[in-house]
């Protein structure tokens, strides 16, 4: 899922087994067509992915480490998330 504002029925129209949700804000943004945080929670909830792949940071999202954001995401939803890094391998 690349660069895109939320929209009603964006996780049915994505989903995957798998699913990479750029996730370029932390807090969402009107007029600004990213994805934040809470948008990568309401798209995973829903979409059920077996796994959810975050990368695209934006700096605010860096700063709050998106390792811990994944990790986060992953206890609270159930669903198996990761922060992307460069050179990372994942066998699917």
């Amino acid at each position: 899922m690349t660069d895109s504002e939320y929209y009603d029925g964006i996780a049915e129209q994505h989903q995957a087994e798998v699913m990479i949700i750029h996730l370029v804000l932390m807090q969402c943004r009107s007029g600004l067509p990213h994805l934040c945080l809470d948008d990568a929670e309401r798209i995973i909830r829903d979409a059920k992915p077996r796994l959810a792949i975050l990368t695209h940071f934006g700096m605010t999202v860096w700063r709050a480490h998106p390792w811990e954001l994944a990790a986060d995401l992953t206890q609270k939803l159930g669903t198996e998330v990761k922060a992307a890094r460069d050179g990372m391998v994942l066998e699917i």
